[in-house]
């Protein structure tokens, strides 16, 4: 959010309304939480490096510096984040920082974006744009890189909350049901559940615990 022509990060309670800014975060964009809801990772447009901020207090910590490009997502698992590059793909780094590893390494004109780790954290899935087609797809892809195929067309991020795989056609939210442990759609079609979702970036919306965000 921005104040006095300045971004940073903020939280809001939803239960209380209360919101305050996190010290440190200006500039700061693309937040998404880790596992335990203790910290959030971002990235610093101004600098360029995948940052994480406890919410406890401290200053952000620095844990992967990012190519130039869109900023274009990351998800934090147990035991590692992966996040975009612009530049290079899909990489992975600890949550503490340090070697940065490469995930997947897209065609020339390819691109990888949006990951969103399974819960067991043994899959993740992520978004695929390919130049021959001009299309972007929602892929799913083994951590250990012995499995990546294609799941469904998509021009939104992947997010999977209670069972449910939501991604975007368009402006419009769609969802349906998604078998985590087998990593693959239910069968169905899928439901609109939203309209005139602001699709920028990757899709402005968040689901978690039953209730959906997003901006129009």
């Amino acid at each position: 959010a921005a104040e006095d022509g300045s971004t940073r990060i903020w939280i809001r309670n939803l239960e209380t309304g209360d919101l305050r800014a996190l010290a440190g975060t200006e500039s700061g964009v693309r937040p998404f939480w880790s596992p335990d809801g203790r910290a959030i990772g971002y990235v610093d447009f101004s600098d360029r490096w995948l940052k994480r901020v406890d919410l406890e207090g401290g200053r952000p910590v620095r844990l992967a510096k990012i190519g130039a490009g869109g900023i274009c997502g990351a998800s934090w698992g147990a035991s590692e984040i992966v996040f975009c590059d612009p530049a290079t793909g899909l990489n992975r780094v600890a949550p503490s920082g340090g070697e940065v590893t490469a995930l997947t390494r897209p065609a020339e004109g390819d691109v990888h974006v949006m990951p969103w780790i399974l819960k067991g954290d043994r899959r993740l899935l992520y978004v695929a744009w390919s130049r021959a087609t001009e299309s972007s797809t929602i892929r799913i892809r083994s951590l250990d890189g012995e499995d990546d195929r294609e799941l469904v067309p998509t021009d939104m991020k992947p997010v999977v909350s209670a069972g449910r795989l939501y991604y975007g056609r368009g402006s419009t939210l769609l969802a349906r049901g998604f078998d985590e442990a087998a990593g693959a759609p239910e069968p169905g079609e899928a439901e609109i559940v939203a309209e005139g979702v602001d699709d920028n970036g990757g899709g402005e919306f968040t689901v978690a615990a039953g209730l959906l965000v997003y901006a129009p």
